[in-house]
């Protein structure tokens, strides 16, 4: 089973969070839209600004959102999240 995102096929859900409007704030192409996908390609060969500013903000936000230090502080906040829960669920009388 495969899903669309931009138009493409993906073997693999693509999480909401890793998906958003692009660069100049125009939504994602609808899926299945095989007219919008060539407007955009078309966009994308001629537009050479156009695809340094989406590179530049894509690897930017890639660099932010895999920085080794944010993913072990964020994953140290949800164990002590979880560790939390469960004591605070344990009766200790």
């Amino acid at each position: 089973m495969s899903t669309t995102t931009h138009a493409l096929p993906h073997p693999h859900p693509i999480p909401p969070h890793l998906t958003r409007h692009n660069a100049v704030g125009k939504p994602r192409r609808p899926a299945g839209d095989p007219v919008a996908l060539a407007e955009a390609l078309g966009r994308l060969i001629e537009d050479g600004s156009l695809r340094r500013c989406l590179g530049e903000s894509g690897r930017a936000r890639v660099a932010a959102m895999c920085d080794p230090q944010r993913q072990i502080e964020a994953l140290a906040q949800t164990i002590a999240s979880l560790v939390n829960r469960r004591c605070s669920a344990v009766d200790v009388r």
